[in-house]
């Protein structure tokens, strides 16, 4: 039996070793080779991924940057009519103190007036009625009311 099996398959030759051997090399290299073709590709799917992601990052960063941009100038603005606004009002209480300095002078030299004149007038020290004391407070909280804020 074995004679039959050995007239059948015969004896290798080196060349159909070597053929058979450059056979398997060429197969485990294709495969490996299509093995690394594929994770270069998925590799470059992923990196493309990541990129237009980031891409879309930096778009919409870049909107976020404008708005930012838009509110800053708006604020900037705001900042700049508040700081003159600011300068007119203190301008107007300077002037508001002066002239209540003003007053006040005013107010105490004829204080200072009124009281000479009453020394000197006998009716000064006389007693007021209690209607011309009413029509005088009356006539003193509508002018208050009239010019106080």
């Amino acid at each position: 039996m074995w004679a039959l099996i050995k007239g059948w398959v015969g004896t290798p030759s080196l060349k159909s070793v070597s053929m058979l051997v450059l056979i398997v090399m060429v197969s485990i290299a294709t495969y490996l080779g299509w093995r690394w073709l594929d994770d270069v590709l998925t590799t470059v799917e992923t990196q493309t991924t990541a990129i237009n992601n980031l891409n879309k990052t930096i778009g919409s960063k870049d909107q976020q940057i404008s708005t930012l941009d838009t509110a800053r100038l708006a604020a900037e603005k705001k900042a700049e009519f508040y700081a003159a606004r600011t300068e007119i009002l203190n301008q107007e209480s300077q002037m508001n103190a002066k002239h209540a300095q003003e007053y006040q002078q005013k107010s105490n030299v004829l204080q200072q007036k009124l009281r000479e004149l009453q020394d000197n007038n006998v009716c000064a020290n006389a007693p007021v009625s209690d209607d011309v004391i009413r029509v005088q407070r009356e006539s003193i909280d509508a002018f208050n009311a009239k010019y106080s804020r």
